[in-house]
């Protein structure tokens, strides 16, 4: 039996039905009017919704110096824990003697040494920079607002500020990391630290917590490891981190989906022409297909901007997706990529090209930073050379 066939076959049964239940017409005809309405309220909404993300996309890319959809390493929602968690530790288990403290987490910096003379007050470290003669004045850092200051050491600078050990010490910031209002509050003073210092030098951004007892201990990490700082910081200069988020919204893209796929456009144009029993089979097949269509698509083009954009940097890797989805939207990527200062405009001239590419079929590109390298940091110590030159 062809197609014909079965349509026809269809066809009579309808009719017979018809002719049989008369009343039922009108009872379709109410029905098919109620649906018919619901879906041109759905698809004028589809319309005013891409019509909107397209003037959004079109005001972000006007502003030369503005990626699409922006967020600020301060102010990026979702962020704290995240924040909380990057940053380098020293190497080593010990400092100046003392043990490694049981129950350490990894968001604390292990190497804490035996208190000083007064023991009330620790010296916190946000990052170590190249710099060593640079002033740095009127920035606040945890604890209260202190204001952070740079410690020199040999040639390297460790950018510090004092803090109550009753509030930063071991115990005292294990119990803190709890209390999500003080670590939220601390984090982004944290984050403003390295924001400040950042567009003034090559900065190692250590880990949110990380405290010393003493000078003493501080310098001797720092002797210790100067070699291999030294490499990092060289590494760096003149380069900073960003990062960026891809999301889609699969209700939009399913409606998009045959200018990413000659598979549906080849579907859609063959259901033109078909007789009505025959293309209403057709559309149901063209449904199915079209939604594992977009999620190969959806990864594919992934892809495609990871690639695209590592082409513009020194350095990328891909973070682990994480719990950052909702009904509306998913996410399909997240990157950093380490761009040299002198090549951010053509990064993010990139960035501003591939969501215009992409706007309107429910893709929707992220950007974040510029950012301390907290993505790179290890890697490049790793890289430390072995021998000297």
């Amino acid at each position: 039996m062809n197609d014909d066939s079965i349509a026809q076959l269809i066809r009579a049964t309808i009719r017979k039905r018809l002719q049989s239940e008369p009343a039922c017409i009108q009872a379709l005809l109410a029905e098919a009017e109620a649906q018919a309405w619901q879906e041109v309220t759905t698809l004028l909404a589809a319309t005013m919704r891409d019509a909107i993300l397209a003037e959004v996309a079109s005001a972000v890319s006007a502003d030369s110096k503005a990626a699409p959809l922006a967020e600020t390493p301060a102010t990026a929602s979702g962020d704290i824990q995240r924040l909380a968690d990057t940053g380098v530790a020293f190497r080593g288990d010990t400092c100046a003697g003392a043990p490694k403290r049981a129950g350490a987490t990894q968001t604390l910096c292990e190497h804490v040494a035996e208190p000083g003379v007064d023991g009330e007050t620790g010296i916190y470290v946000y990052g170590i920079i190249d710099r060593s003669e640079l002033v740095l004045e009127g920035i606040a850092g945890v604890a209260g607002g202190i204001p952070i200051r740079s410690h020199r050491c040999g040639p390297l600078a460790a950018v510090i500020s004092d803090v109550p050990l009753s509030e930063f010490g071991q115990e005292a910031l294990e119990a803190h990391l709890s209390d999500m209002s003080w670590l939220e509050r601390n984090v982004r003073a944290h984050q403003a630290v390295l924001d400040a210092v950042l567009p003034l030098t090559t900065l190692i951004p250590m880990k949110f917590g990380t405290v010393f007892y003493s000078i003493d201990s501080l310098d001797m990490l720092l002797t210790e490891q100067a070699r291999g700082l030294a490499h990092v910081l060289e590494q760096l200069a003149g380069k900073r981190e960003w990062g960026l988020k891809l999301y889609v919204d699969p209700a939009i893209l399913v409606d998009h989906i045959a200018t990413y796929s000659e598979r549906m456009a080849e579907l859609q144009a063959q259901i033109t022409g078909k007789s009505q029993g025959v293309a209403y089979f057709m559309a149901r097949k063209l449904q199915e297909e079209a939604e594992a269509e977009t999620e190969r698509v959806s990864f594919s083009i992934a892809d495609e901007i990871h690639v695209s954009l590592a082409g513009h940097s020194v350095g990328a890797c891909l973070n682990p997706l994480g719990p950052d989805q909702n009904e509306e939207r998913r996410l399909l990527l997240s990157a950093a990529y380490l761009v040299a200062e002198t090549d951010e405009p053509a990064f993010q001239g990139q960035v501003a090209a591939l969501s215009a590419a992409h706007a309107g079929a429910g893709f929707m590109l992220v950007l974040s930073g510029p950012w301390p390298a907290y993505n790179f940091v290890a890697s490049l110590e790793s890289a430390e050379p072995t021998h000297d030159a």
